[in-house]
């Protein structure tokens, strides 16, 4: 995609359906906010962006050692600024605002992959370092027009119900 191509593609809403971490010397994955966490991504025609992400269960997983991952604080990870459109499929996220003050006038590039019209996938340009090691990010979204079962997302019980229905198979219309 070229840059104009990739910021048409981006422009719009975006739920989340995974974020995760890979371990780059092992491959071992890691989820900062559990399996099934809940977010959007917003990207307007002016060149602003917003985004926040959660855990579902309140508390982050107790067993992972990635206790201290750059960005989540409290099971929640928010920023809103300016983005960019950059040759080779990268998206520039210019934080102005973050509750991790350590992103806030920083530059978080991500490469997009398109795995369709209605999804794509974020990877993190450079390794993320926590705990003593060097993880890729990879965070999947859906774009909200794609999903036909919308409507029923607002009368489901929990918010981990709400997120396993994004992470079912996408049902076409």
């Amino acid at each position: 995609m070229n840059d104009n191509e990739l910021k048409d593609f981006l422009l719009g809403s975006w739920l989340l359906r995974s974020y995760e971490l890979r371990n780059l010397a092992d491959g071992g994955i890691r989820h900062p906010l559990g399996k099934y966490p809940l977010g959007q991504i917003l990207y307007s025609h002016d060149g602003q962006m917003s985004v926040q992400m959660t855990d579902t269960r309140g508390v982050r997983e107790s067993a992972s050692p990635l206790t201290e991952f750059p960005g989540v604080v409290g099971g929640y990870l928010a920023y809103a600024g300016m983005y960019e459109a950059l040759p080779g499929s990268i998206v520039r996220h210019l934080p102005a605002v973050s509750n991790y003050a350590d992103w806030i006038g920083g530059d978080l590039s991500r490469r997009v992959l398109r795995t369709s019209d209605e999804e794509m996938e974020l990877v993190t340009v450079s390794p993320v370092q926590a705990d003593d090691a060097h993880y890729e990010g990879r965070i999947r979204w859906l774009r909200t027009t794609a999903l036909t079962t919308l409507p029923a997302l607002t009368t489901l019980p929990t918010p981990t119900a709400t997120a396993s229905v994004l992470n079912e198979p996408l049902e076409r219309a």
